[in-house]
């Protein structure tokens, strides 16, 4: 993916199909420590125990297979954060939901741009218009939102 925004899009999907109610996005850049960090926090149906370890493997989904037989959201996000001096940690308890944290070097050369956030949040409300989702957007740049 080419930007952050296509990342967060992508799994920011995996809370809206774990039917989450609310779903906060947080976007932070700490300059001044070399720090990229994206949190995003559901309330859905979160993983199984067994389910929490395969789930950066490539081609592992929770998904039938009769969808879509990969589920490349999560991998390709813990690339991207592994060649930019990261990690992505995902904490998911049954029935409770879902956090997913992804850190990266704020100035390392392989970090994607973050992209249009603005049209990233507008695309996020518009898509689950009907879902009746509450949303929590939070962009902070060097402690300012």
């Amino acid at each position: 993916m080419r930007t952050l925004c296509q990342h967060i899009f992508d799994l920011v999907q995996n809370s809206i199909r774990a039917k989450a109610r609310s779903i906060k996005v947080l976007v932070e850049e700490r300059v001044t420590e070399n720090l990229f960090r994206i949190i995003i926090k559901d309330d859905g149906q979160g993983l199984t125990p067994d389910h929490l370890a395969r789930v950066k493997d490539t081609f592992f989904t929770t998904r039938s297979r009769k969808v879509r037989n990969v589920g490349l959201g999560i991998p390709l996000m813990d690339a991207t954060c592994q060649r930019s001096g990261g990690e992505l940690n995902i904490d998911s308890r049954l029935r409770r939901g879902t956090t997913v944290t992804a850190t990266m070097e704020y100035d390392n050369i392989d970090r994607p741009p973050l992209g249009d956030i603005i049209d990233l949040f507008a695309s996020l409300l518009i898509s689950t218009e009907e879902n009746r989702v509450i949303w929590t957007l939070e962009h902070i740049y060097d402690g300012k939102k």
